[in-house]
């Protein structure tokens, strides 16, 4: 039985704690609006040896993968309405059952 994480987490989390985005494309295509959870202070763990790590901080947009028509790349942009700030892909990664990752760096 697969269990359709895109339908009953992601669409309810949008709702609840998401807010209006456009993303921008670089190079061709349409702007698309859709809805991304922003945190400007989200800390994650990079390696820096066998017992150590390091925290970093990054700006990072989640966003559900069937929002949009493809996979955000470098260099893409995305505009925030409710914040009035335009922040650029720096990378983008899918988890696999339907969210997109999507780190930033800006506001430019």
């Amino acid at each position: 039985m697969t269990i359709d994480f895109d339908t009953l987490v992601l669409g309810p989390c949008m709702d609840a704690f998401g807010e209006p985005v456009v993303w921008m494309p670089a190079v061709g295509g349409a702007s698309v609006s859709t809805t991304g959870v922003f945190d400007a202070f989200y800390k994650e763990i990079a390696e820096a040896g066998a017992e150590v790590g390091t925290a970093i901080t990054r700006t990072f947009l989640g966003v559900r993968a069937s929002s949009l028509p493809s996979l955000p790349v470098e260099n893409d942009t995305f505009f925030l309405p409710n914040r009035n700030a335009t922040y650029i892909v720096s990378e983008a990664d899918s988890d696999g059952i339907g969210h997109l990752r999507i780190f930033l760096r800006g506001p430019v």
